[in-house]
């Protein structure tokens, strides 16, 4: 992990209210560096490309605005680049289909607060990170 270097943030988010609230969480962690933000899916490939993050966390709301289902995959070729989806969907499918897309991190908008920091380091370390709102949805559905 890149505990002694900063972490370089791009924050993908429509949302203005949102977008804050993401930074303002990420500021807690003295390691993260947010290098530029995106309200659009149009320029954030761009913005990825030229700022160079090392995470660039993207809302799913972002793709509603976005024609081509390769944003992720898009993002997550470029070198050194992960992905975080930020969801309000809890649906394992949409976990599925971001992961294979080559997202390192999946994240549900209601355990941002508490798991953003977390989500982020593990993926600069080269981990999955799967909220746990969304475990414990697969953990229940085992169980059944």
């Amino acid at each position: 992990m890149q505990s002694s270097l900063p972490i370089k943030i791009l924050l993908a988010e429509p949302d203005p209210g949102k977008r804050r609230f993401l930074a303002d969480l990420l500021a807690r962690g003295t390691e993260c560096w947010i290098v530029g933000e995106s309200d659009n899916a149009a320029d954030l490939q761009g913005r990825a490309g030229s700022l160079r993050p090392n995470v660039v966390v993207v809302s799913v709301d972002l793709f509603e605005q976005h024609d081509s289902p390769d944003l992720i995959a898009d993002l997550s070729q470029l070198s050194g680049v992960e992905v975080i989806v930020i969801s309000s969907w809890n649906d394992h499918r949409d976990v599925e289909a971001a992961l294979k897309k080559g997202a390192l991190g999946y994240l549900l908008e209601m355990d941002a607060g508490t798991e953003l920091l977390a989500a982020v380091r593990e993926v600069t370390a080269g981990e999955v990170y799967i909220s746990s709102g969304v475990v414990g949805l697969w953990q229940g559905a085992a169980g059944a």
